[in-house]
């Protein structure tokens, strides 16, 4: 009876990595299934943000949809259409530019941070397709580096950094948190300014929560008590003008 039961459970062990892998390769084909009816992309392990940022698959379930897409800038991304395109219509073509390579297939390449729509028309003027593009900036590793400055240079901040490259030579960068002084403050944005390449690329909006030290600047004059009495006056209280004396 041991030996049996030991042999079942030996027997159900082995077959759980089988089982896991049709497992998974049933939910890869049920997921294709999907993504084929609902016009997305299809899905790739490890590369899924990929595939969706760079080839987007319009499928004719999806034929007249809008959909939101989000695009860096400089980068482009390949749009299969799933019919002839009569017309294409791009709102803000600073953001974002479209080539179209063949009938059906489009190139969409960002251009400046901001929103922007794409219609895809057929021949008909009918919308095959529209796009909600939202392309950004992408993120530095400025931001990192700056806020590990600021850690070791300026004792007591909690700042925080977020950065955006702007071009090869700046970046722009926003501090946030709290320092405690004005004097930190003020070198916070100093220190920024080494990792940003300008001035106006640092926007510094961080809080000063120490208590302010104000230095007072005070002159102590000696007061010659003759010279003082020849004009009149008596340091005791008592003053002497025109012969009369008051106090």
């Amino acid at each position: 009876m041991m030996r049996e039961l030991r042999t079942t459970s030996m027997t159900s062990i082995a077959a759980r990595p089988h089982r896991l892998l049709v497992d998974t390769l049933r939910l890869a084909a049920v997921a294709a299934v999907l993504g084929g009816l609902l016009g997305l992309a299809p899905l790739a392990i490890g590369s899924a943000h990929a595939l969706e940022t760079t080839h987007l698959r319009v499928g004719n379930q999806a034929y007249g949809a809008t959909q939101n897409i989000e695009l860096e800038v400089n980068k482009s991304m390949i749009v299969d259409l799933p019919a002839g395109v009569g017309e294409v219509v791009a709102t803000q073509p600073s953001v974002a530019t479209v080539v179209m390579r063949s009938k059906s297939r489009a190139i969409v390449q960002g251009v400046s941070g901001g929103d922007t729509n794409i219609l895809f028309l057929d021949p008909a003027s009918r919308t095959i397709s529209v796009l909600n593009l939202k392309v950004f900036q992408p993120r530095s590793d400025v931001g990192n580096a700056l806020q590990a400055a600021l850690a070791r240079s300026i004792p007591g901040s909690r700042l925080d950094v977020e950065s955006v490259i702007l071009n090869a030579q700046a970046n722009r960068v926003v501090i946030t948190g709290t320092v405690l002084s004005g004097d930190d403050l003020a070198k916070a944005t100093q220190i920024a300014v080494q990792f940003a390449g300008a001035p106006e690329n640092v926007a510094n909006i961080a809080n000063v929560v120490g208590v302010q030290q104000v230095m007072l600047q005070v002159t102590v004059a000696e007061v010659n008590r003759e010279a003082v009495k020849q004009l009149g006056i008596n340091l005791n209280g008592t003053a002497i003008i025109g012969g009369t004396t008051i106090g």
